[in-house]
């Protein structure tokens, strides 16, 4: 996620994708996609085609489907094309934050692919990135220091001062998290 300078309500989905997606080939086999997935630590990817259009998505969803229907004769060796799910839920850069989250809620889904106008993956946006953003967003109203993470995405520390005024001291994010809920 890239350093968040605009308001919770103006992010779009360019703002919160991560930019390094790991797209399947929809011929590749089967087998092979469930190594690339596992290699990525991913739980789902993007389908293209030989264009680098996006036609679909594979999921681990997809895979325990598979596993669990005894009426779906399919073999490792197959084409990914056999069990993606078609139709993905795509949405372009400019995609307003408040639209991500209906489409994640609506959808039951826990990622959106972000695509460019030739329908090529340019980013994800997971449900991570959207809480990622929302935290960003709290810390920065009350004043918290950023973590170890937003630090390294680019963000400015801030410093909070110790009860006995020397220096800086970690936050509690738990003891934190308490101002936000009650």
């Amino acid at each position: 996620m890239r350093t968040l300078e605009k308001p919770l309500t103006e992010l779009t989905a360019e703002d919160l994708m991560s930019r390094h997606v790991v797209v399947i080939p929809d011929e590749m086999a089967l087998q092979d996609a469930a190594h690339l997935l596992a290699r990525e630590n991913i739980h789902g990817a993007p389908v293209v085609d030989a264009r680098g259009r996006c036609v679909g998505v594979l999921s681990a969803t997809d895979f325990f489907r598979w596993v669990e229907d005894d009426d779906l004769e399919i073999q490792p060796s197959y084409e990914v094309s056999t069990l993606m799910t078609r139709d993905p839920v795509t949405v372009p850069p400019d995609a307003p934050l408040r639209d991500l989250v209906h489409i994640m809620i609506d959808g039951h889904i826990q990622r959106v692919i972000v695509v460019d106008g030739e329908r090529r993956p340019v980013g994800v946006v997971s449900s991570t990135d959207v809480i990622a953003a929302l935290m960003n967003t709290m810390d920065q109203e009350h004043g918290l220091p950023l973590t170890e993470g937003q630090e390294a995405a680019g963000h400015e520390p801030h410093e909070q001062d110790a009860p006995n005024g020397e220096g800086t001291q970690p936050v509690n994010r738990l003891a934190a998290y308490s101002v936000y809920v009650g």
